[in-house]
């Protein structure tokens, strides 16, 4: 079982290879942005004073290290909303869904059969097109979950 972590703000992650012959000291370092997904095992330790390393779903073989459960660059996501979140592919914008607290609550109730409204932004104008989810689930070849909608009115 895992647990799930958003990042809160920039960092600095080592970038372990993955080679059979690499050594524990042949990682190098890379940048990672806030918003972006992460993950530890479960075996890692809950208690506030332990640590434990974050394991990058965007980025193969990035790690944080040494993190406790109650620094303030990571946050705890439950599985529903971090499968939600890692649908969205650019961490400026997950983050920003991410802050937005009442779209990602109701975001999680979202089932078929939802009425639901898509907004379109052209240039200054923005548009309410009203559909109706028919499929919430994984979408071959891409992260997260996915809706289809069907709409109900075009302009």
């Amino acid at each position: 079982m895992a647990r799930y972590y958003i990042l809160l703000s920039d960092k600095v992650a080592s970038k372990v290879e993955s080679r059979i012959c690499s050594t524990p000291n042949d990682d190098t370092r890379t940048p990672v942005l806030k918003g972006s997904l992460w993950i530890v095992n479960e075996e890692a330790p809950r208690d506030s004073k332990s640590t434990f390393d974050l394991y990058s779903v965007d980025d193969d073989g990035a790690v944080l290290r040494n993190f406790s459960p109650r620094s303030e660059e990571i946050q705890e996501l439950p599985k529903e909303q971090f499968d939600l979140l890692f649908a969205v592919a650019n961490c400026e914008q997950r983050f920003s869904v991410f802050q937005d607290k009442e779209w990602l609550a109701e975001a999680v109730h979202i089932q078929p059969g939802s009425v639901v409204y898509l907004i379109n932004l052209d240039g200054f104008t923005e548009t309410k097109i009203p559909g109706v989810v028919r499929y919430r689930g994984p979408l071959s070849g891409h992260n997260g979950t996915w809706f289809g909608v069907e709409l109900t009115a075009v302009s």
